[in-house]
């Protein structure tokens, strides 16, 4: 493991140097590494640009912790800080991330958003030479690969687990349904929670860059509905039903279906509440909802998918008694969902990735019989494609980002 010695110094501060190849990984051995979900966790790291990654061993499996940073002979730069903390926190892959810099550590929260004044949200700031944090002691890292670290009641009280990219997402569309006071009917009431969780997914389509930076989404879609530049001004135009029938058209699924009826109602909707609300994502000074300021903490590119199954199951399943809860309507309709960390340890478990070279791929077919959100589907597409990719020696960008 070849790192600088102002790196390697930094790693000491924290207890990191004792673990290197055993629960520290740096992300550019990837290709000498055996474990193929280690690949894969590192491959993931790549792409937000860390340079290493700290795991938890849990069962023999490798869960990611920490993702690390090397800043070491480079000047500090806050909005650096903040574009790490924005997108792992939108995509939720580590709790914390540590940025080393010639004579102090940064440790970023990434179990919460970043600050309304565009700041991350600081841990710690330790100075290499002098004397570590009681916290952050030589046993950080131990602590953090056996798990310990967050069972200890001072740390339990720091990390806020309830300001998730999805806590706070559900938080925002549930102000949307509220301030469309409008929709009293139960038709309307699941139309606009339709509509609502659609836009989300049209967002993250938007949001998928080139590696130019340009959304090609746009390109093909948006401005072809009277030259408008984003899907806010899709929705200022009245253009909603024709880029949902585009869509429903051109993508292999009925992810976008709507019936001519459904389709009426829609176009007779006032959505402006829901394109102020989008708004708040790229101009958030032009709001003056402080839940629909919420947006902005997201970068919509890193969301995972099944965050999106999570939201259907929380607004659109088992709507069809406006007087239950919705606990309360699942419960009633025989209606239950897995979360996603078991659905991922279960098609871990039955779609091992070490199996890639035993399975015929044209052949090979997925069942799910009690398909409510999808969310097992989504995570078997994406392990179907990792074999493709093993068993064409295509072991780069194993990981999917959707």
């Amino acid at each position: 493991m070849n790192i600088s010695q102002k790196l390697d110094k930094g790693f000491k501060v924290l207890g990191f140097d004792q673990e290197k190849n055993d629960c520290l990984f740096l992300c550019q051995d990837l290709n000498s590494v055996d474990d193929l979900e280690l690949k894969i966790h590192l491959e993931k790291a790549k792409i937000f640009n860390a340079d290493a990654v700290f795991f938890r061993k849990e069962l023999d499996r490798f869960k990611p912790q920490v993702y690390l940073y090397d800043f070491t002979n480079q000047l500090f730069n806050q909005n650096d800080l903040t574009d790490i903390q924005k997108k792992i926190w939108s995509n939720g892959s580590v709790p914390i991330a540590c940025a080393f810099y010639d004579t102090e550590i940064k440790i970023l929260d990434c179990t919460q958003h970043i600050k309304k004044n565009n700041t991350p949200v600081y841990l710690a700031d330790l100075e290499i030479v002098s004397n570590v944090h009681q916290l952050y002691n030589e046993q950080f890292a131990v602590k953090i690969k056996t798990g310990a670290f967050w069972e200890e009641i001072e740390n339990k009280n720091k990390f806020k687990f309830n300001t998730s990219a999805y806590d706070i997402l559900i938080e925002w569309i549930k102000e949307i349904i509220k301030q469309s006071s409008s929709f009293k009917n139960v038709s309307q009431n699941k139309i606009i929670k339709k509509v609502i969780i659609q836009s989300i997914m049209i967002k993250y389509l938007e949001e998928r860059k080139d590696e130019k930076g340009n959304s090609p989404f746009n390109k093909k879609y948006v401005r072809k509905y009277d030259n408008a530049q984003d899907f806010v001004e899709v929705l200022e135009k009245n253009k909603l039903v024709d880029l949902l029938e585009d869509l429903q058209k051109d993508l292999n699924g009925n992810l976008f279906e709507w019936s001519e009826d459904e389709k009426e109602i829609i176009k007779t909707m006032n959505l402006s509440c829901l394109s102020e609300a989008l708004k708040a994502y790229k101009r958030p000074e032009e709001i003056n909802n402080n839940v629909f300021e919420l947006i902005r903490f997201y970068e919509f590119s890193y969301i995972p998918v099944e965050l999106i199954s999570r939201i259907y199951e929380e607004f659109l399943a088992g709507d069809s008694d406006v007087n239950l809860t919705q606990k309360n309507k699942k419960q009633k309709e025989g209606i239950f969902y897995t979360p996603s960390h078991l659905a991922q340890l279960l098609v871990d478990e039955s779609m091992p990735l070490k199996d890639y070279n035993k399975v015929e791929l044209s052949n090979y077919k997925v069942l799910d019989p009690a398909c409510g959100s999808g969310i097992f589907l989504v995570l078997a597409y994406k392990r179907l494609v990792q074999w493709w990719k093993l068993q064409n020696n295509m072991q780069k960008n194993l990981n999917l980002l959707i």
